[in-house]
């Protein structure tokens, strides 16, 4: 991406002209979109602040609708000294939305804007009353006037500012917080909620401020990458300033669980919530990864929390179940009866478009999706099983993390059933071990169990413990990655050339 003038771009009206010009100054997608308002924001706002009189340097080398990769955050306007030393951060409001809410989103882009520098300068304009709101290095939220900003953006014309390659300074794994995997750095509270997180956290506490003695019951359901592990644990540390607070993992605990539980936090495993388990020492019980829980274990957590009067929180995918049992259970919709609401998480706070648009293309490849190269993804034939282990074995070493399409059996109530693998000696990891957590890149082998159906669709034999649905388990596989996808195709070109074909056009 390329820094522009917004002088430049300031000159023209014409709505599509001004996408058009926009997007080739700003090296951009020829199909990405100037947001609504944008247009008569900018228009305004070098109008404005220039007295009338614009200073073609001081509207120079401006970073136009910048978002950093795979999270979707976004800045309206960036300016950067090549040498890191400076940012000016200019947000672009059409109307008036409330002085708490660009409070709150200035205070946000500092934070992802803090990685480059400290001394950051940042500014919202509302196009409809020509206001500047300006946060202060005392983190306070101030009127600012349009004499200020113009006098500071004049005194940038002789500095050496960037001019492209913005993308190189943000780290995506910096900004990825996750109380599973970065448990340090949720606990130091470095991270954000969506405003929809924000609007449902806001919803539940205060719903729990108003009880009385009877048990409450909520339901947060949302698809990988939505964040609802965040928002559940979020809320859980805001209870335990005042409650006994019981987190219940409904999948193999991790060594973020672990550290949380080093941390003071009461977690335990779902297949510990046997009869004999002790509900009653604490307020609030909040469950994870919901779905797959047994009919047997949500009724007993229904049971005790009525009789202790507790409240009681269920996080939830409906389409991350593996098991048909858990797909004849209807565990989703009985939770969301009991709520009385299921509160829906859509907005992503991890969205690789790449990733996500393999995902799809994948898994239904008539869908059309257009803009990606897939160049995080790799695709590999192996004539043998052997010869996929070789691969396996490179990609493992150069770390990827390798996830079996199988199941351990270790989150399971049941000891008898067996684990089922044929990768045992490559794969720490299976598919019920990694519910919940992500991984940089991922790295999983498909054999001749799979294959696309005439609709173009990918189907699936039956998974050798038929309690399992295979198609299920792929699905939780691949969405644990964060950045890169490796498949390994084995001893199954028919798959193997289907896939290639669906992205060789790409390259």
């Amino acid at each position: 991406m390329k820094a522009l003038n917004l002088y430049l771009i300031s000159q023209v009206d014409d709505e599509t002209v001004f996408r058009q010009y926009t997007n080739i100054l700003a090296r951009r997608d020829p199909s990405a979109r100037v947001r609504e308002n944008e247009q008569e924001s900018i228009h305004s706002l070098v109008r404005t602040v220039s007295g009338g009189d614009p200073d073609y340097g001081a509207w120079d080398r401006f970073f136009l609708s910048f978002s950093i990769a795979h999270i979707g955050k976004e800045f309206d306007l960036l300016k950067i000294r090549r040498d890191g030393s400076m940012v000016i951060n200019i947000e672009l409001k059409s109307e008036m939305t409330g002085e708490e809410r660009i409070f709150r989103q200035l205070v946000q882009n500092r934070y992802y804007l803090g990685l480059i520098t400290g001394n950051i300068h940042s500014y919202t304009y509302v196009s409809s009353t020509e206001e500047v709101f300006s946060l202060g290095d005392d983190g306070k939220l101030r009127r600012a006037t349009k004499e200020e900003l113009r006098e500071l953006l004049l005194k940038t014309e002789a500095d050496d500012w960037l001019e492209e390659g913005i993308e190189k300074l943000f780290t995506t794994v910096d900004f990825l917080i996750s109380p599973i995997g970065t448990p340090a750095k949720f606990l130091e509270g470095r991270y954000f909620l969506t405003q929809q997180q924000d609007m449902y956290r806001g919803r539940i506490l205060a719903a729990i401020g108003k009880k009385k003695k009877k048990a409450l019951f909520f339901a947060l359901a949302g698809s990988p990458g939505t964040g609802k592990t965040l928002l559940l644990y979020n809320i859980a540390s805001t209870l335990m300033e005042s409650r006994q607070v019981l987190l219940i993992h409904c999948g193999a605990l991790t060594g973020g669980h672990e550290y949380l539980a080093r941390a003071g936090w009461n977690i335990v495993q779902v297949k510990s919530v046997r009869d004999s388990f002790d509900f009653s020492g604490y307020e609030a019980v909040l469950v994870d990864e919901a779905q797959r829980l047994s009919d047997t274990q949500l009724e007993r957590i229904l049971a005790r929390a009525r009789e202790y009067g507790q409240i009681c929180i269920f996080a939830f995918d409906p389409k991350q179940i593996l098991q048909n049992a858990e797909a004849v259970r209807k565990v989703c919709d009985r939770i969301g009866e009991i709520s009385g609401e299921v509160m829906s998480l859509s907005d992503r706070i991890r969205s690789n478009k790449e990733l996500n648009s393999f995902f799809r293309l994948f898994l239904e490849s008539k869908v059309t999706e257009d803009g990606c190269r897939y160049e995080g993804i790799d695709v590999l034939f192996a004539r043998t099983q052997e010869d996929g282990e070789k691969i396996l074995k490179e990609y493992v070493g150069q770390g990827y993390q390798f996830i079996d399409i199988a199941v351990s059996g270790k989150d399971r109530e049941e000891t008898d059933l067996p684990a089922v693998t044929r990768y045992s000696a490559y794969s720490p990891r299976q598919t019920d071990e990694v519910i919940g957590q992500e991984f940089e890149k991922v790295v999983m082998i498909l054999d001749d169990t799979f294959y696309y159906d005439s609709e173009g669709i990918l189907r699936v034999t039956r998974h050798p413990d038929p309690r399992y649905l295979y198609d299920r388990l792929l699905y939780q596989d691949i969405t644990r990655t964060r950045e890169k996808l490796c498949l390994i195709i084995i001893d199954n070109f028919a798959l193997f050339a289907h896939v290639t074909g669906l992205i060789k056009g790409r390259y």
